[in-house]
């Protein structure tokens, strides 16, 4: 089970080319993929997904998210809007530890990102070209570290929110 999390909006990236890569892979691999969120592409997402490999959910409530996330087998995203940021996506997904699938310019700030996971995949999305192969993640015991997470990520984490959280409360009561 693949899952997009989140909007899906024309303008500035193409949806079908990813799915036309996703339904080509199905094919040989028994894999669906499931789209959650708000879109400005309804009807299209609606005819294109089909039921078998491809699934639009719409909408879920803030209180099932963590749920569908965690009983995914791959988390996938789009590039972001802005070409020179790091998708926020990017660092939810880091927290499930699950593979990670990016599709989106070769080269781009997310591309390079994903590179430094253990569990990222980034297919270029107008080549197909990969940073590694799938095998690489799916058979092996790839994991992010704890001390990885802390080390490149620390900042994107729950702990870290506590800690400004914390730093906070403690300046507040300096006054």
């Amino acid at each position: 089970i693949w899952t997009y999390m989140g909007s899906i909006r024309d303008g500035f990236y193409d949806p079908e080319k990813f799915f036309s890569w996703f339904c080509q892979y199905s094919k040989n691999h028994n894999a669906e993929l499931h789209l959650y969120g708000t879109t400005n592409m309804e009807d299209y997402l609606r005819t294109r997904c089909n039921g078998k490999e491809l699934f639009y959910h719409g909408s879920v409530s803030h209180d099932r998210v963590s749920g569908i996330l965690a009983n995914s087998d791959v988390l996938c995203y789009f590039r972001s809007e802005r070409l020179d940021s790091v998708s926020g996506k990017f660092f939810e997904y880091l927290m499930y530890r699950k593979p990670i699938v990016y599709f989106g310019p070769k080269g781009d700030i997310n591309w390079r990102q994903i590179e430094k996971y253990p569990l990222g995949i980034a297919i270029d999305q107008d080549t197909g070209e990969q940073t590694k192969t799938f095998d690489d993640i799916f058979n092996s015991n790839c994991v992010i570290s704890d001390d990885l997470l802390r080390r490149e990520f620390y900042t994107s984490t729950p702990e870290a929110f506590v800690d400004v959280v914390e730093k906070m409360e403690e300046e507040a009561l300096k006054y």
